[in-house]
């Protein structure tokens, strides 16, 4: 745990320092939701958490994101006397996006993703190709709704979700 948060206290700095005080970085929270697909679905039904997320402009369609999430995903009843437990995913990435008109976007981030569950605890690659677009609100602030399928590949396969974040630009 300890390694955790070293980990994500160096990644909130190196996101602070880098993107401090520039013209044209935006930062993000919300909430999110996943949906546990392949075997990963046979033993969770599904999760919710929330996400950070450091979003930089280099051109005025492309930019780079540094991401930080927490999700919970519940275990699966397969009987009245089997319950699977819940499964804790805690992914660190980094990314791309680029805009296509006003603010509908598609991106990619890549990084690790470190997975606890009740039995064991593992570290694995995350992957992340998103959709989603950017709304105004009636105060001239944005939402951001972003569509995502969340991969980690693990020593011996793999766990994956579809998932949605709904987050509030500031």
């Amino acid at each position: 745990m300890r390694k955790i948060f070293a980990l994500t206290l160096i990644a909130i700095s190196f996101a602070s320092i880098s993107f401090a005080q520039k013209d044209g970085t935006r930062f993000s929270g919300g909430v999110e939701l996943g949906f546990p697909t392949g075997s990963f679905g046979d033993v969770s039904t599904f999760g919710i958490g929330a996400s950070l997320q450091a979003e930089h402009f280099f051109q005025e369609n492309v930019s780079g994101t540094v991401y930080f999430g927490f999700l919970d995903y519940f275990g699966k009843s397969i009987s009245s006397s089997v319950k699977y437990k819940a499964t804790t995913i805690l992914p660190l990435r980094i990314g791309a996006r680029y805009y296509i008109g006003d603010g509908l976007h598609l991106g990619a981030q890549l990084g690790v993703g470190f997975i606890s569950s009740p039995f064991s605890s593992t570290t694995g690659f995350a992957y992340s190709p998103q959709i989603g677009y950017n709304f105004k609100t009636n105060k001239g602030k944005a939402v951001d709704l972003t569509f995502k399928y969340d991969g980690y590949a693990v020593s011996g396969g793999s766990l994956s979700a579809l998932g949605i974040r709904a987050a509030y630009i500031f």
